[in-house]
């Protein structure tokens, strides 16, 4: 029995000595205030997004957060270097653009151009961040890892995105941040919208004319 318990007892603080260790090196942790995915997700084919920050106020005309995303599922069996479009059901041959936008809440125009040729740089309503491309983001540098003893998620990338002042235009409302997929059929130089995508909304509350609160978790 006494030996038992120490084994279970041995097993824990490696446990914990583990935890602390990729905690201080970085590879996996959760920001002080976050929203959109840090922990485990049993669904590795769809885009991961999270946002984080050390604060919830923020200068209205500097409202930057920290992001970290992954588009491809790096470390999974879904995941088929010969097929990197397998995860979107795209046609065999289609080349895969992801596109990153802040948008206003539940904005769909983007929709529209499921049929019909898109810039994806200029899309209305849609303020266009990066373009990543099918190789780039088929690269370990847009993958992630994830621990499902400490609930939490390694992004390999990430980056500050800053949030312009046009989004906060009301007392209080929500902004999203998303990655939309697009495709271009092979021979040709047309874009379309992949009808796939993901990404995470976020609240605001406007507290002066110069200050606006997230509404981030902690």
């Amino acid at each position: 029995m006494r030996r038992t318990l120490m084994r279970i007892f041995c097993f824990a603080l490696a446990l914990c000595f583990a935890a602390l260790s990729l905690s201080s090196c970085g590879f996996m942790f959760r920001p002080k205030y976050y929203k959109g995915i840090f922990g485990h997700t049993f669904m590795p084919d769809e885009i991961m997004l999270g946002v984080g920050a050390d604060k919830k106020e923020f200068p209205i005309d500097s409202v930057d957060l920290q992001l970290y995303y992954a588009l491809y599922p790096m470390d999974t069996k879904m995941y088929d270097p010969e097929d990197p479009v397998r995860g979107y059901r795209l046609e065999k041959g289609d080349t895969v653009l992801f596109g990153l936008y802040i948008r206003p809440y539940n904005d769909h125009t983007v929709a529209q151009y499921i049929d019909k040729p898109v810039d994806y740089t200029d899309i209305e309503n849609n303020h266009f961040v990066k373009a990543i491309t099918q190789e780039e983001a088929a690269s370990k540098e847009y993958g992630y890892k994830m621990s499902f003893i400490m609930d939490m998620v390694r992004y390999h990338h990430s980056e500050t995105i800053r949030i312009p002042e046009e989004f906060f235009k009301d007392k209080n409302g929500f902004f999203e941040i998303v990655i939309s997929v697009f495709r271009i059929p092979e021979g040709t130089e047309d874009c379309y919208f992949a009808n796939a995508g993901g990404g995470c909304s976020i609240g605001y509350k406007i507290i002066d004319e110069n200050t606006v609160e997230l509404a981030l978790n902690n």
